[in-house]
């Protein structure tokens, strides 16, 4: 079955964060997200799992992060 992907954008006053937290919807268990270092927040780690997906989010060395939950979460600081 071939799944259309919706895309986010628009001007840069709204943020790459704010476009990713609309593409969230598209996730499903199954796949995969990677994200840059802007995107290391809990918040968005929180509904990115909730979706059953997975994902690799770089984040800044010293950043703390929240405790993950479900399959396959972990934090390894750099």
């Amino acid at each position: 079955m071939q799944r259309s992907v919706p895309i986010a954008f628009g001007a840069d006053a709204v943020g790459e964060l704010s476009y990713a937290h609309q593409a969230i919807s598209c996730l499903c268990d199954g796949m995969v997200l990677l994200g840059d270092r802007n995107f290391a927040t809990h918040k968005f780690f929180a509904r990115v799992a909730a979706t059953g997906s997975d994902f690799l989010i770089r984040a800044k060395t010293g950043r703390a992060a929240g405790a993950g939950h479900g399959r396959g979460s972990a934090w390894t600081p750099q």
